[in-house]
């Protein structure tokens, strides 16, 4: 490369007319990233060119040798053919540049007219090209990009996307000036130069976007002095057009804060949606007139946050809407080492000379520490200290490896994260991408995954997760998903391994925003969405589903549902439609739902956009928000951290109230709601050590939790003082249950494959390709007791369960395009169902040994009876809130929260703060019985007062396992034992306390 830039670059020759030639060699040169990666560049001269360039010649004549332009219509530079990145778990990708002929011209040969744009055409190793066109006139736009192009494959194959920029039109000097911005920006000094670049501001003013056989728009339909666009226009030529206003094309205004004595532009001040002149102010922002930082940010005329600045330029505190202000201090590296908080509390960071954090300190005094490498990478984490364990460190590793392994070449970055003697191993390519990743307990792999990706780094193979150390393969044999996308980089096809064979779904996208997907049995559901000016997938508007099912969902111009709709047939001619009504208040918050079956739930907001109240079941006929009487509010209040403390139902209803305490972490310590006492307690790391639960008078029951020094969960104390231990293997994993179970082995995926019961009754499981449940054991000693075999279909439903005990199990099902269970068969229980559905997924008919239920719903949509020919067989009554009161004629009684708290005649039932029973109590007076559910929601103690019995529930991971019964208080022992005499042999043993 020295010697072509010695060489080459000083050619001689050439005239005004004709610039000399450089070598037309190509050379090649490379960069070797840390990474593995290299980089290889092919560059040769080659002459680009300018068009409408005034000819001036300085020499002795326009073409004499020696003679030259002062401003050439062409230049020769080393331009990019070809770049191909390569190393380690990739291939060689190479990208490929053409370019089109200089389309050089002089001012003076182009009275009629003249080329004036070039372009550049970039392959990707995918064989995909993008054109990209720019101007190449000798004026304001020069360089300028005006349209992007992207094919499916080379240039003229199928076009994807189109993209054409506009811009300010910059008339001939002596035409009036149309812009509100000055004609030039002050003035260069050099003339052998395109002046106009520096001087003239040409400000893009459109963009059109043709995809998928539609036009999306973006305008600019005004400017201020700065050339700052403060109106613009979004459209498309389907379902908000530019020409027609009924469309309601979106159309904005914006204002800036521009402080030239402080040489800051462009701050945005304020937005207006002026669609259909409504006039509303969706952001906008104040500033300090004396340094331009930002003093509050506001959303439809609400202020969400205020801020202040120190003298620095960094932010010293933000306030929310409920004048809770955190505070910023002490910064260093622009990194704040104080931080207070409205509740009093303080965080606390050490930042080193690099920027790097040191030392967190939370708000209860905990620290914890980090440490780094010389290039700034994580090394290690060092948990608080004075905990219930000495906490294991995690460490992070990074080798470069200079020799092939696990089917890498040489050249890649292995990271290791140990803790305690769990590893999680990943390994990189070239590209820094994670290929393979280990789940190890010490040098043994748990669990491995393999991903490969595409040049555009989208993820192409993921494996299913082995339980052996996977090779790495850009083509991997595996079984696992692959994804293939467009050059747009949309998802078109995703292929699954499975026990059925590849099972394949395909995405096609179809004009008018609408994306068209075939499942694997081939059902198709095509989806609309709400775009304006640029093509987007998030905002559905209409989904046309199997079986003639269609939803519509009415979105306001922010993208906010205000109706959601779902139609179709049942039949030949019943249409059934059913609508949810969503309304917002002035801040564009939702304050109002509406639906058949539960009428209005009303909602508003404190300052900071907490739910202060609500109400549910409310008959509402106006428009807008409603009103609704306090007495029908449940009313919220919150602490200074935006934390609930108090939830007030309205009186006489029968509901709890709860109120709220919390750790300085945030955790819930103390939770009070209706007859329940909650208390919880936490480590250094925010786990949960303790919970308790107290119900009326009952005396308090307490569950305990410990954990090892990696963190997970070793031993549940539960309150009738068992200690159940899980003796969790290194990755965390249960590895027995106690004395109830051991021998627990694991699914790659995670899933339990088997384990032993103290009794010697042994569960094992199988799974599919898909790593699906294929298999349920349950035997001993080699005899199974109880095993099924499960089948599914391409969609993953469970199509038949074979029963390999005895017999009278098996069972097969049926689904429709929507999934929905259609049949059920078991001829050894309960013979054949089937059942239809409406549009409206209600159950329709119940076919059931050779009788037909049919479910009859009312004009809220509600199932209002069913019948068996002419016999009524179960009939229902429902309240404002779509609880049903009244079944078959006994009443059902439900509070504020929806919580069953009666069943005539039978049980009264009470809740905690989390909605879970905790109260049992039989209509005819008898003692109650009590639950207790952990925080995470699963049952753990019963105890029923009649008897004295208390029940533990045992569980391996989220599976009960086992129950575990006890007598608290055991009978009285006899005063004495009598045994009478028989001379038939037979006798009778009593006893008392005579």
């Amino acid at each position: 490369m020295a010697d072509f830039l010695a060489s080459d670059m000083n050619p001689a020759g050439g005239t005004c007319s004709t610039a000399a030639q450089l070598s037309t060699e190509t050379w090649t040169g490379s960069i070797t990233h840390p990474s593995g990666l290299v980089g290889s560049f092919q560059v040769k001269g080659m002459v680009h060119g300018r068009s409408y360039v005034p000819r001036t010649c300085h020499g002795s004549g326009d073409d004499a040798p020696g003679s030259t332009a002062a401003i050439p219509d062409v230049y020769y530079q080393l331009t990019l053919s070809q770049k191909t990145f390569s190393g380690a778990g990739i291939p060689a990708e190479t990208w490929h540049y053409a370019y089109s002929p200089a389309n050089q011209s002089w001012l003076q040969d182009c009275a009629s007219g003249c080329a004036s744009t070039v372009w550049t055409d970039v392959v990707n190793p995918l064989g995909q090209a993008t054109r990209y066109t720019f101007s190449n006139r000798f004026d304001a736009t020069e360089g300028q990009l005006l349209s992007t192009d992207v094919y499916s494959g080379a240039v003229g194959t199928t076009l994807l996307r189109s993209e054409d920029n506009g811009y300010a039109a910059i008339p001939p000097a002596t035409d009036a000036w149309p812009w509100p911005w000055p004609e030039r920006y002050g003035g260069v000094v050099q003339t052998r130069m395109n002046r106009a670049q520096v001087e003239v501001l040409a400000p893009q003013i459109l963009r059109m976007i043709s995809q998928d056989g539609d036009t999306y728009t973006w305008q600019a339909e005004a400017f201020n002095a700065y050339a700052q666009v403060t109106q613009t226009k979004r459209c498309n030529s389907f379902s908000v057009r530019c020409d027609r206003p009924s469309d309601h094309p979106l159309e904005e205004t914006v204002t800036y804060r521009n402080d030239t004595d402080r040489w800051v532009l462009g701050l945005p001040l304020q937005v207006t949606n002026i669609t259909d002149n409504i006039n509303e102010v969706e952001s906008s922002n104040t500033y300090n007139a004396s340094d331009d930082t930002l003093l509050t940010r506001a959303r439809f005329g609400q202020t969400l946050m205020s801020y202040t600045f120190n003298s620095a330029g960094q932010l010293a505190s933000f306030t929310d809407g409920n004048s809770h202000t955190t505070t910023l201090g002490n910064y260093k590296r622009g990194i704040p080492q104080a931080i207070g908080y409205p509740d009093g509390t303080s965080q606390t960071l050490v930042v080193d000379d690099f920027g790097q954090i040191g030392r967190i300190t939370d708000q209860a005094g905990h620290a914890t520490s980090y440490s780094y490498d010389p290039v700034g990478r994580i090394t290690g984490i060092s948990y608080p200290t004075g905990d219930e364990v000495a906490w294991s460190p995690k460490t992070f590793a990074y080798d470069f490896v200079t020799s092939a392994e696990r089917g890498l070449p040489a050249n890649h970055w292995r990271r290791t994260m140990t803790t305690g003697n769990a590893k999680a191993v990943t390994y990189f390519d070239a590209m820094l991408r994670p290929v393979l990743s280990d789940s190890a307990i010490g040098s043994t792999v748990q669990a491995s995954t393999l991903t490969t990706y595409d040049a555009k780094g989208q993820k192409v193979f993921s494996a299913y997760p082995s339980a052996s150390a996977l090779t790495f393969s850009l083509n991997p044999s595996v079984d696992g998903s692959s994804t293939t996308y467009d050059a747009l980089g949309r998802v078109t096809q995703v292929v699954q391994d499975s026990e059925l064979g590849p099972l394949t779904s395909h995405t096609a996208y179809l004009s008018g925003a609408r994306q068209q997907v075939t499942d694997p049995k081939g059902n198709v559901t095509t989806t609309s969405y709400q775009v304006f000016d640029s093509p987007s997938y998030d905002a559905v508007i209409k989904v046309q589903a199997p079986a003639g099912i269609t939803q519509t969902i009415v979105r306001d111009s922010y993208g906010n549902p205000l109706s959601i709709t779902q139609s179709g047939l049942y039949g030949a001619t019943e249409t059934d439609t059913v609508t949810k009504t969503l309304t917002y208040d002035p801040y564009h918050r939702l304050c109002r739902t509406t639906e058949p079956e539960s009428h209005s739930t009303v909602m508003a907001y404190d300052g900071a956009n907490n739910l202060a109240w609500s109400a549910a079941g409310v008959d509402i006929t106006t428009a807008g928000c409603g009103q609704v009487d306090d007495a029908a509010k449940t009313w919220r209040t919150y602490d200074e951290m935006n934390r609930v403390l108090t939830i007030q139902p309205p009186v006489g209803t029968g509901t709890q109230s709860t109120q709220y305490h919390y750790t300085p972490m945030g955790q819930p310590d103390h939770v009070v709601s209706g007859i329940t006492t909650w208390n919880g307690t936490y480590n250094f790391r925010g786990m949960l050590t303790g919970e308790s639960l107290q119900v009326t008078s009952q005396d308090a029951w307490g569950l305990g939790y410990a954990h090892d020094p990696n963190g997970s969960l070793s031993v549940v104390h539960y309150p009738d003082g068992e200690d159940v231990s899980y003796a969790p293997d290194a990755l965390g994993r249960a590895t027995q249950v106690g004395g109830y179970a051991g021998g627990i082995d694991y699914f790659p995926n995670g899933a339990v494959a088997s384990f032993a019961y103290a009794n010697g009754l042994t569960y094992v499981a199988e799974q599919n390709t898909r790593q699906q449940l294929s298999n349920l054991s349950y035997g001993q000693d080699g005899t199974p007791y109880f095993s099924e075999d499960l089948g599914y279909d391409k969609n993953g439903n469970i199509t038949t369960v074979a029963d390999l005990a005895d017999g009278p199990r098996n069972k097969a099902f049926s689904y429709d395009a929507l999934n929905r269970l259609t049949s059920a068969q078991a001829d050894g229980l309960w013979g054949t169902e089937s059942y239809t559905y409406d549009a409206l997924n209600n159950i329709r008919t119940r076919i059931s040994g050779g009788q037909t239920f049919t479910y009859n719903y009312d004009t809220t949509n509600r199932l209002s009876h069913i019948t068996n020919g002419s016999a009524t067989v179960s009939s229902y009554v429902y309240d404002n809130r779509g609880n049903a009161i009244n079944n078959n004629g006994t009443s059902l009684v439900f509070d504020q929260k929806n919580q069953l708290t009666q069943i005539q005649g039978y049980d009264d039932y009470a809740y905690d703060a989390s909605g879970r029973r905790v109260m049992k109590t039989p209509a005819g007076g008898g003692a109650p019985t009590y639950y207790f559910y952990s925080h995470a929601g699963q049952l753990m103690y019963q105890y029923e007062p009649t008897g004295n019995k208390a029940t533990s529930f045992i569980y391996l991971g989220s599976k009960m396992i086992a129950r575990s019964s006890l007598l608290l208080v055991m009978p009285d022992a006899p005063a004495s034992i009598s045994v009478p005499g028989s001379s038939g042999g037979s006798y009778t043993v009593s006893w008392g306390d005579s």
